[in-house]
């Protein structure tokens, strides 16, 4: 009996320790990517004007296809059809494919 309770108690144990180890991994994977969508979401919108001309400074939102462009939200936060949701999920899909890739 006493045998039977400390092995559930070493496998509760287990359980509970890869369980916290997923969690760290989990954690350490996914912050990173979030603050790193949330400044490439900030540098898309640095370079980004709708009322300049093409000799502008160039950023990633310029480089999505002119129907999206323009539904990309003005910096005063006008929305024309996207987002902060949506880029930043665009964003987020560009840093996790650049982070668990090996190149391009």
């Amino acid at each position: 009996a006493k045998t039977s309770s400390l092995m559930r108690m070493i496998e509760e144990s287990a359980l509970l320790m890869t369980t916290v180890g997923l969690l760290k991994i989990w954690v350490m994977a996914i912050l990173p990517c979030h603050f790193s969508a949330c400044l490439w979401y900030y540098i898309g919108f640095i370079g980004f004007d709708k009322a300049a001309g093409p000799d502008s400074v160039e950023s990633w939102l310029k480089q999505l296809p002119e129907d999206v462009q323009a539904m990309v939200p003005d910096p005063d936060g006008t929305p024309h059809g996207w987002d902060a949701v949506n880029l930043y999920q665009v964003a987020a899909y560009f840093v996790l494919v650049t982070m668990t890739t090996v190149g391009y």
